[in-house]
């Protein structure tokens, strides 16, 4: 009852939820019983009346640490914020991400992290420049179309045959989700993207 009422001021509890929560988040399952004292079972007389005379002890006051509370509060807001983001379908990123959480690039360069992450966005030197040079929007050379992210990794037919090599793959979301990362890195260095990113 103390746990399911959540008295946090009593100092066993506080280690019973934090050992509880390490063991639960390391993959762990636990089963918790309450076992009535007048059932028979041997020593619950004794803890029975060990808990009836602490009952008369001395409280101290305990707080919380605020440290107990960063999963759950880490938790509530990531639930919040893909809350908001489920109501985002007309984003382009939604369609790339769909689902909130930290896309890691640690085992590549610098250069190559931030080329990565750029195209995912869809915001890229070749792409979005014209905006900041106030200029018309860039087209394909081939094509004559806008000179987008999506049109040069997906669509293009003057890069079909190099695609064909590296993915194929018909989204930005299995692109990014489906191909290795050197491989879309290999693919934009053959293309001449890269620096142009």
């Amino acid at each position: 009852m103390v746990i399911h009422n959540r008295h946090l001021e009593t100092g066993y509890v506080q280690k019973f939820i934090s050992d509880y929560s390490q063991l639960v988040n390391s993959g762990k399952t636990i089963a918790l019983c309450w076992i009535p004292s007048h059932v028979g079972i041997r020593g619950n007389e004794h803890a029975d009346l060990a808990v009836k005379s602490a009952l008369s002890s001395t409280i101290s006051a305990m707080k919380c640490p605020p440290t107990d509370l960063y999963q759950s509060l880490t938790n509530h807001c990531q639930r919040l914020w893909q809350v908001e983001w489920d109501g985002c379908l007309s984003n382009k990123l939604h369609s790339i991400k769909p689902t909130l959480g930290y896309v890691s690039y640690s085992h590549l360069t610098r250069p190559d992290a931030v080329a990565l992450r750029r195209l995912r966005i869809g915001h890229t030197q070749f792409s979005h420049s014209y905006l900041l040079n106030r200029e018309d929007q860039p087209r394909c050379t081939y094509c004559d179309c806008a000179l987008t992210v999506v049109h040069m990794l997906l669509e293009c037919p003057h890069y079909s045959i190099v695609r064909q090599r590296y993915f194929s793959v018909t989204t930005l979301k299995d692109l990014f989700e489906t191909v290795n990362t050197h491989t879309i890195l290999d693919f934009i260095k053959e293309t001449g993207f890269y620096n142009r990113i």
